[in-house]
């Protein structure tokens, strides 16, 4: 009754206290890593924002192709209804943890569409440092 209380006297709050804590599901709030050495909050950032990086561009690489888009699609309802689950009750990093292998579909598909793009024989050559035509590619 006391959150009903609030949410009619201050909609605008409620609001952005809820999409922040949206925001917190998807990143990292203020609190987390305090029980850990801060290192491994850091690497665990940085590792996390690369995947979310990787994330995002394989959910747009499976919308734009049509043949996808209805299976990402489905994806993104259950990621948005998981979220706003989550801020709308309590957030913490540790709930994400059961939807990132679903994300990693998405870093897999992201992959093998990069992988299949040049041949692998461009590919190696690149990382022997010879020169890599870009008319080889496919």
């Amino acid at each position: 009754q006391e959150a009903m209380r609030f949410i009619k006297a201050n909609p605008g709050r409620f609001l952005k206290l809820v999409i922040k804590k949206a925001f917190y599901f998807w990143w990292f709030s203020p609190v987390v890593g305090k029980m850990y050495p801060s290192l491994y909050t850091h690497i665990y950032k940085i590792f996390y924002a690369l995947f979310f990086l990787l994330f995002l561009l394989g959910i747009y690489l499976n919308l734009i192709n049509q043949k996808l888009n209805s299976y990402a699609s489905l994806f993104l309802l259950l990621f948005f209804s998981v979220t706003w689950v989550h801020a709308l009750t309590y957030v913490d990093c540790r709930h994400r943890w059961a939807i990132e292998p679903l994300m990693s579909l998405f870093v897999a598909f992201l992959i093998y569409k990069i992988y299949n793009s040049y041949k692998m024989s461009d590919i190696i050559n690149m990382f022997k440092g010879k020169r890599w035509d870009n008319a080889n590619h496919r």
